[in-house]
């Protein structure tokens, strides 16, 4: 996911960088590509969350993918994290807090 300031994304890679599978997949996906090792639905929730992200929408054919591999319901999940998500980097910006570490 993407946030507009170097603040959020330091906040972002010192949050989630740890769960992620490797260096080469940080670097890919800081890069904006997507890594070799994610699974057919993990790229479908990473372009879905992309085209949110940088878009603010989702095409047609995105849609359909990503509704057929996680259902209506898991449609409507990927797009409220992305939104809380970027709700919270507005926060973070907002008020100055720095990134852990």
């Amino acid at each position: 996911m993407r946030c507009s300031t170097e603040r959020a994304r330091a906040t972002r890679w010192a949050t989630f960088s740890p769960l992620l599978r490797s260096d080469d997949a940080i670097a890919t996906l800081a890069g904006g590509g997507l890594p070799s090792d994610l699974s057919n639905g993990e790229k479908v929730a990473q372009r879905v969350a992309r085209a949110l992200s940088v878009e603010h929408r989702i095409d047609e054919s995105l849609y359909r993918e990503a509704d057929a591999a996680f259902g209506n319901r898991g449609v409507m999940d990927i797009v409220f994290l992305v939104g809380i998500y970027h709700t919270t980097c507005a926060m973070l910006n907002a008020f100055g807090i720095p990134a852990p570490g």
